[in-house]
């Protein structure tokens, strides 16, 4: 077994390599986990907007339940409603079959 495929089995660490790729990489991390408000959380967007591993940032993001900072250029209250959809989504789908 790989030691990367190990530590995601023992302490839920999933293996990230993806992240290198991001736009993000080599910032501050206090763009994105800022509490000066909305011209912080613009600069993280903007930044986000950009990247070429958007997706996967938000999917790690909502994979894991990371409860703080930009994430795929979502928000936490935004990831919150998304996940919310998604939830209703799949029970309406459920419901159907």
């Amino acid at each position: 077994m790989k030691k990367s495929a190990l530590k995601e089995l023992i302490f839920g660490i999933e293996s990230a390599s993806w992240m290198q790729k991001g736009k993000c990489r080599g910032l501050q991390t206090d763009i994105f986990y800022s509490e000066q408000g909305r011209r912080s959380i613009n600069t993280a967007k903007a930044i986000c907007s950009e990247c070429p591993i958007r997706q996967q940032c938000l999917d790690y993001a909502m994979r894991n339940q990371e409860l703080y900072g930009i994430w795929g250029g979502h928000t936490e209250i935004e990831r919150k409603k998304l996940r919310k959809e998604w939830e209703e989504k799949a029970l309406n789908d459920l419901s159907k079959t």
